[in-house]
């Protein structure tokens, strides 16, 4: 059976706030790590708000990017304004330079190929695969591409997956749950008015996990949820 732990909640007053919080919180862990070891292995979702996080640290004059490798650990196949090109167009060419490596999922090939590549890269890492990794939790308990009843909540040999969007209309590839979790950290962002009953799903609900994919985070001993529940709105 699997131990579940208790996350670390914080609770934010507006969207700003939220995203300075995390941003901060992974600036001051990372350097950390870097100092003592040497090299980051960060790994983060698509979406608005891990978005805006990683835009913030990447106007952080003193991160080390040149220890830094980054992840993405999901990607919608096919679509013009991927994941990659958001992260290269909120970076500094000076960041873009000094980064180590930006590994993702590469749309020049097709589904089988860019989930094999990422593989690749994955299978010649030691340890945590990751220092950690940022997702946010979306409404129907959604993390990081793996919805409802995907593959990639179930053990496998490999540790990216193929799976579709609910609607079905769309490609996904993911890293699963299990490459997810490890990590030496893991943080959560819930943000928006509507989001309100994620933490208490989490928490206390009766779904089970494969339905409410954000639950599994609870497995790990060392998660934190940054959360703000107002109205939601853009930068």
């Amino acid at each position: 059976m699997i131990k579940l732990h208790k996350p670390k909640v914080l609770h934010f007053e507006t969207q700003q706030m939220t995203y300075d919080a995390v941003s901060n919180f992974a600036f001051d862990y990372l350097t950390t790590v870097t100092a003592l070891e040497g090299g980051i292995r960060l790994a983060v979702a698509s979406g608005p708000a891990v978005q805006a996080v990683l835009s913030r640290l990447m106007k952080n004059t003193l991160f080390p990017w040149e220890e830094t490798e980054i992840y993405t650990l999901n990607e919608v196949f096919g679509e013009e304004l991927n994941h990659k090109k958001q992260i290269q167009d909120s970076a500094s060419e000076d960041v873009l330079e000094e980064m180590k490596e930006l590994i993702t999922f590469d749309q020049s090939d097709g589904p089988t190929d860019s989930i094999q590549k990422v593989e690749t890269k994955l299978s010649s890492l030691d340890g945590d695969l990751f220092d950690m990794v940022v997702v946010e939790i979306r409404k129907d308990g959604g993390i990081a591409g793996l919805y409802a009843n995907s593959d990639g909540l179930v053990h496998s040999e490999g540790r990216c997956v193929i799976n579709k969007t609910p609607n079905d209309k769309k490609v996904l590839l993911s890293m699963n749950i299990e490459t997810i979790l490890s990590s030496r950290e893991v943080v959560a962002v819930i943000e928006g008015k509507d989001k309100e009953h994620i933490l208490s799903e989490m928490l206390s609900g009766n779904l089970p996990a494969v339905e409410f994919p954000a639950k599994f985070l609870l497995a790990h001993p060392k998660l934190t949820i940054f959360q703000w529940l107002d109205e939601q709105s853009s930068e």
